[in-house]
């Protein structure tokens, strides 16, 4: 899945690849504020949920950025969650017995 937009435009790709899927990335905040070498330290991979973890903690990224496009970049995660979460429906070829169905309240 492609990162958002608003998460594209902090963080700085690299080309060296971390997995079979991943590539390295790091936080623009911290490699503006550090510098390139002490910057670079700090790798993420290209997951968003890795991205925004890191922007939550991240105090240059804080000092950086207004509250409103922290808040929608962070509600990313929740949108996420939300969409992971979804409900298993069960399905079955036959038809359940009744006498399984019913339950006791305690």
């Amino acid at each position: 899945m492609p990162l958002s937009i608003l998460l594209e435009s902090h963080i700085i790709k690299s080309n060296e690849k971390l997995s079979k899927s991943n590539i390295k990335v790091f936080c623009k905040a911290c490699v503006e504020v550090l510098g390139a070498e002490a910057g670079k330290k700090i790798t993420l991979s290209n997951k968003m949920d890795r991205i925004i973890q890191h922007l939550k903690k991240c105090v240059h990224f804080v000092e950086k950025m207004i509250p409103e496009e922290k808040d929608k970049i962070f509600s990313l995660s929740k949108d996420n969650d939300l969409n992971e979460k979804r409900p298993v429906f069960l399905i079955t070829l036959h038809p359940i017995p009744p006498k399984l169905l019913q339950y006791e309240k305690l």
